[in-house]
């Protein structure tokens, strides 16, 4: 530790500012504290534009349309935007505080309790997120046309698992800004690699299909507890996502669902056309396995209180204080077990990345034939005159 703390802002519109939960490539998340005119203090995520994107009017003006777009979302699996904001020039977005952990940290304490959540539960957690990715993918505007939109960022982290067992996604549109504008900046494709689909790696145009390949990786690890596609390099995952072929799960856990096992290969199809056309779809084939569990919600909030006491009490004493409108001593870490090491998937466990044999070219022997012709004549010639003189 090098006891630095972020210098932050006491207030962020009409919130107080408590603490930073987090800090990325294009904006700070903020604890804050917010009240209504007749209701008591509440917690709230404050999620501000860094002040580089805020002085761009392209990003400024972008972010407002999408940002709008975005907090017309009304889904229980889709993290609620409340409010967008501006504040000394920097724009805002007000989200609902759920307490609860993110899909990367749940990994995480399975693998260190060496207890898996099981293939019903698996297939529920992931069908809750194609629910809200669903919802998302078929936002209209006012005169009903699609708005096209699709996450480009669906990954553990911005899958939220509440202590209550309810599964939500995050950051749809905040990743859709942060896609264009790095791109826009360096022509390069930015994101979580380890989740990108082939079509995305590429930098090809994108549609609500990458999505699902991004939930097919997802899908992939909870049920192995394994990482599918970390390499040594950006570039040897590339090629994995593009050109590898994808290790059958159970071939990784005995006993792994072939249902559970066909939603997977069917996700990560290489080719957007062959995967399912809609989350929706995918959702209907992951309820099928889910029905094994007969109280989903309760059985991970369960889960969630086993694995995560010491969270679970810290955020409770966290949210008294703010309640009661008392100081708080520190923040909880956004990010927990960061030496916990997911195994990952051995790169050489699905065979080779299939390649087009190259066609032998058959060697032509004319030019030795031509050579020969002339000098074997010769050559008889000469024994002839030979054999013939006195």
């Amino acid at each position: 530790m090098l006891g630095w703390e972020p210098v932050l802002p006491k207030r962020v519109g009409h919130f107080e500012i408590l603490g930073q939960l987090a800090t990325g490539g294009m904006a700070e998340i903020l604890l804050a504290r917010g009240a209504g005119p007749a209701s008591a203090p509440r917690a709230v995520v404050i999620k501000q534009i860094l002040p580089q994107y805020a002085s761009t009017a392209s990003f400024v003006a972008m972010f407002l349309d999408e940002a709008r777009a975005i907090a017309r979302i009304r889904h229980p699996n889709v993290v609620q935007v409340e409010e967008l904001g501006e504040d000394e020039g920097r724009l805002f977005l007000v989200l609902e505080y759920v307490a609860g952990e993110n899909l990367a940290s749940v990994l995480k304490r399975s693998v260190a309790a060496n207890e898996k959540l099981g293939a019903g539960l698996v297939a529920w957690i992931v069908a809750e997120a194609c629910a809200g990715l669903h919802a998302a993918h078929e936002l209209v505007t006012d005169d009903g046309r699609s708005q096209n939109l699709v996450h480009r960022d669906v990954s553990p982290q911005n899958l939220f698992v509440a202590y209550d067992g309810h599964v939500k996604l995050l950051d749809f549109g905040v990743a859709i800004m942060a896609e264009r504008v790095a791109k826009t900046a360096t022509g390069d494709v930015k994101g979580k690699l380890e989740y990108m689909s082939p079509e995305h790696a590429r930098g090809e145009r994108l549609d609500r299909r990458s999505d699902i390949f991004a939930m097919g990786v997802v899908l992939y690890e909870l049920g192995t507890g394994r990482r599918l596609f970390k390499r040594a390099s950006p570039g040897h995952t590339i090629d994995a996502i593009c050109r590898e072929p994808i290790l059958p799960p159970s071939r990784l856990v005995d006993g792994f669902p072939r249902g559970l096992e066909a939603v997977c290969m069917k996700a990560l199809a290489k080719r957007p056309e062959d995967r399912y056309a809609t989350a929706a779809e995918m959702r209907a084939a992951l309820l099928d396995v889910a029905r094994e569990v007969a109280s989903p919600t309760q059985a991970l909030a369960e889960r969630m209180r086993r694995w995560f006491p010491d969270r679970i009490a810290e955020k409770e004493e966290m949210l008294r204080r703010v309640r009661a409108g008392a100081e708080l001593a520190k923040v909880p870490a956004g990010e927990i077990d960061e030496r916990v090491e997911v195994p990952v998937v051995p790169a050489s466990a699905a065979g080779p990345p299939v390649r087009r044999k190259a066609r032998r070219r058959r060697r032509s022997h004319k030019p030795l034939i031509a050579l020969l012709v002339p000098l074997l004549l010769s050559l008889a010639i000469a024994i002839f005159v030979l054999t013939r003189s006195p």
